[in-house]
């Protein structure tokens, strides 16, 4: 018997669990080796398949998670190592747009008030990231953000506001630092 490595063992246990139809093929474009041919070609045309928009000339790199609800994304975008989008509420990606790795979208949020049971009122909200808009490695996108037009996002940022078109914000929160001077 050939031992099955992990990462396939991962797969398969999320397609008998059945998450949404053609979900699975989402999870096996996560697994697949992270080459320009599958990053190019392959693995948007899995996410097509398995009903996520995603526009032409867009690159999907290894390792990226996609939780259930709505996502999509613009042409000619870029999707870097280890991003998670946590899409309940539904996510947005523009076009012309670059997210860095290890960068987490989540839609959804909570009361922070005590409650009884420990059962907190869940609070989804939307993101938006309009078009040519730059998210750097590991920053945090949080619910309900509005990512303007030619806006970056510098690398560790909590994202918990909009961000207005063509500013740099960073930071823990993400405060504005400076304006883009834009050229598109």
């Amino acid at each position: 018997m050939v031992p099955v490595s992990k990462k396939w063992r991962y797969f398969w246990l999320h397609l008998k669990q059945g998450l949404r139809p053609y979900h699975h093929l989402v999870m096996l474009a996560a697994i697949l080796p992270d080459a320009s041919f599958f990053n190019i070609y392959l693995r948007p045309r899995l996410w097509r398949w398995s009903g996520i928009p995603v526009g032409r000339d867009t690159q999907i790199r290894c390792l990226v998670q996609v939780t259930s609800g709505t996502l999509s994304i613009g042409k000619n975008s870029r999707v870097n190592i280890g991003v998670h989008f946590g899409c309940v509420s539904g996510i947005t990606i523009g076009d012309y747009c670059q997210i860095g790795a290890h960068t987490l979208f989540e839609t959804m949020g909570h009361s922070i008030a005590p409650v009884p049971n420990n059962v907190r009122r869940a609070r989804p909200a939307p993101i938006v990231m309009e078009d040519y808009a730059w998210v750097g490695a590991g920053a945090i996108i949080l619910p309900g953000v509005t990512i303007g037009r030619g806006a970056v996002v510098g690398a560790g940022a909590v994202v918990t506001k909009d961000v207005p078109p063509f500013t740099v914000v960073v930071g823990v929160p993400a405060r504005p630092i400076r304006e883009v001077v834009h050229a598109v």
